[in-house]
């Protein structure tokens, strides 16, 4: 339910990023590839809710990854924590009233879990640190931060996590947006109609057709893939394999 707006700065990681997207027959999820320092006076008050998945020191990787240990310094942590805290300061705007925003790290370092955490509160007077829908024995909470998690590799299974979920004060409804009403939806619309696409938002982009679960203002983003890419705008057009994974084997 719902859709997902999934960004990632570095063209490369977004290609990988919509590649799983198809393979897993997603059909609300806009893969993007933008910096949001740019596009994000344009969303301000907009996300229900952001996941912001750090770039951090990494050193809860350094147990599998040698290359992770070998880059893992003090000085890494202070540029990685600046770099965190402008991300934070650059989501805060953009979350609703009412909205989470999800920080996280595979950082044990302080300064970019707790500290960071600590600093943004100050900044920002109007978030305030929420308890987690489920907690475990599990799960290791740091007494600077109760809310926080962390997923310690000698309690849970895996490398290492911090996680804390942040909500903004005040309530807020959610944004609607009216259909782009495409033309080129009318020209194919025997054909939506026969895979049950009638209802959804479709619309053409770079030359390719696709089908998204709602209406969203894609005018300041940098996009690789709208929900489920039907096919190629050519004068014979085949239905995409991606179709194929979003309606199933049935």
């Amino acid at each position: 339910e719902g859709l997902i707006l999934a960004n990632d700065i570095s063209f490369p990681r977004a290609k990988t990023l919509s590649s799983a997207v198809e393979r897993m027959g997603r059909g609300n999820i806009i893969v993007n590839s933008s910096d949001f320092s740019f596009s994000a006076p344009s969303f301000e008050g907009f996300f229900d809710k952001i996941l912001l998945d750090a770039p951090c020191s990494g050193s809860a990787m350094a147990r599998k990854n040698d290359e992770a240990r070998k880059e893992w310094s003090p000085a890494k942590v202070h540029r990685c924590a600046l770099e965190q805290a402008a991300l934070l300061d650059l989501c805060a705007p953009m979350l609703r009233p009412g909205g989470i925003l999800a920080y996280s790290t595979c950082s044990f370092s302080r300064e970019e879990n707790e500290e960071q955490i600590l600093a943004f509160l100050a900044r920002h007077e109007d978030f305030y640190p929420v308890k987690a829908p489920v907690d475990s024995p599990l799960f290791y909470h740091d007494r600077a931060l109760m809310e926080g998690i962390h997923f310690l590799p000698h309690l849970f299974p895996g490398e290492g996590q911090y996680l804390v979920l942040l909500q903004k004060k005040g309530e807020s409804s959610r944004k609607e947006f009216l259909p782009k009403k495409d033309p080129l939806a009318r020209k194919y619309a025997a054909f939506l109609a026969s895979f049950g696409l009638e209802n959804r938002e479709n619309l053409s982009s770079r030359g390719k057709f696709y089908s998204l679960s709602e209406p969203f203002p894609l005018d300041k983003l940098n996009t690789l893939r709208l929900g489920v890419k039907l096919f190629e705008l050519r004068d014979i057009y085949f239905p995409d394999h991606a179709l194929a994974r979003y309606l199933g084997p049935e």
